[in-house]
């Protein structure tokens, strides 16, 4: 079991945890299979709004976004049901990230992905469950204000009944914002909590409420910190990843001279990610190509599309396994502060003093039988 502070050091162990083969691989898997899904659907709504695939796929190769004000409801409909299978996709990786950490930090430095992803499989339904449960309160509230507005809507009655609500309305309104700001961390927590401690939907929701009102500046300080050291993270791996590939370029030009640039400006033709200047400018990212050449090179520019890709969300995936490793760190040191309950105990920690003590029971009872029979002797004497 690794020994912790419980204090905020142990939140920058997060670089190191982060930085693991297995976990980089499940983000990269899981970024992967969220943006097949996501182009999945929002492919499928813009043909059914009317564009054809061509148009879509010269406009927005891989990264397509719909205009939501001019298009049909339907069209909005299936785009958001991409987005959220997106998420949810995203929100399994994070948990058997999260799976793998706690393991590891309980001492098995050798727990399977496969295991950890048929847990995330196992707990889908509260996590689902949880953020669900707390948009449906939070709808009710809003409902019964909507009620209140039709109410005051009624002549003279209306307005009477509008002003001795007022303060119990402010006083909901009020918690509205305070289930508003329980939701916001729900989401962040609610796969940290569900990989840590095994709980369903209700137990996780007792989490979130406890953490925000026990632990607020420790949490919103955690989160802040965390952010930082993600964004270090990606720009430090991203510049020696950019350095790598200038190498390894470097290196294939001195043999294949121009084959190798025309199979690299070949894969760019399938790349073309959103307008982020900052990050394109320091990586470096490509301007979109033309696909050319023979059927051997133009498999090899496909080979080399699905690799920059890959790279690219691996830079992007050490910011989220940092943030994902510092949270599961993070939700550890506040159970412990909060609770003062270390969750790298395991169920073997909390049977020992119970196998002694039934082995001390055991004796007494020996050493009573013994001082009878020897009691019994002295009387037959």
């Amino acid at each position: 079991m690794t020994m912790l502070h419980f204090n905020y050091k142990d939140i920058f162990r997060a670089f190191r945890y982060g930085f693991s083969a297995k976990k980089l691989w499940v983000i990269i898997l899981t970024l992967f299979g969220s943006l097949i899904v996501y182009n999945i659907f929002t492919y499928i709504a813009l043909i059914i709004g009317g564009d054809s695939f061509s148009g879509i796929w010269q406009y927005f190769r891989l990264f397509p976004t719909i205009e939501t004000s001019i298009s049909p409801w339907y069209v909005n409909i299936i785009w958001y049901v991409g987005i959220l299978l997106a998420a949810l996709t995203y929100w399994i990786g994070i948990t058997t990230i999260t799976k793998i950490t706690i393991e590891q930090l309980k001492g098995d430095e050798f727990y399977e992905i496969k295991e950890a992803f048929k847990f995330s499989m196992k707990f889908l339904g509260a996590m689902i469950a949880s953020p669900l449960l707390m948009i449906i309160f939070i709808g009710l509230l809003v409902g019964s204000g909507l009620v209140l507005a039709l109410i005051g809507k009624i002549p003279y009655f209306g307005p009477i009944v509008i002003g001795l609500m007022s303060i119990p309305a402010f006083a909901v309104s009020l918690f509205i914002v305070y289930l508003l700001i329980i939701l916001f961390f729900t989401f962040i927590l609610t796969p940290i909590i569900v990989g840590v401690t095994k709980s369903d939907a209700f137990d996780t929701l007792f989490e979130v409420f406890s953490c925000v009102d026990d632990q607020p500046w420790r949490l919103i300080t955690y989160q802040s910190i965390l952010a930082v050291m993600s964004v270090v993270g990606i720009i430090l791996l991203g510049y020696f990843t950019t350095k790598a590939i200038t190498i390894g370029t470097g290196i294939l030009k001195i043999l294949m001279g121009a084959g190798i640039e025309k199979i690299l400006a070949s894969s760019t033709y399938f790349i073309k990610l959103p307008e982020l200047p900052f990050i394109n400018g320091f990586f470096n990212i490509p301007q979109v190509g033309i696909l050319s050449g023979n059927w051997a090179e133009i498999i090899a520019a496909v080979l080399l599309a699905i690799t920059y890709y890959g790279i690219i969300f691996f830079v992007i995936g050490y910011g989220i396994t940092i943030w994902t490793t510092g949270n599961t760190l993070a939700y550890i040191i506040i159970v412990k502060k909060k609770d003062d309950r270390n969750l790298l105990e395991t169920e073997d920690d909390f049977e020992v003093p119970e196998k002694i003590d039934n082995s001390t029971e055991e004796k007494e009872e020996k050493k009573t039988e013994d001082d009878i029979s020897s009691e019994s002797k002295e009387d037959k004497k």
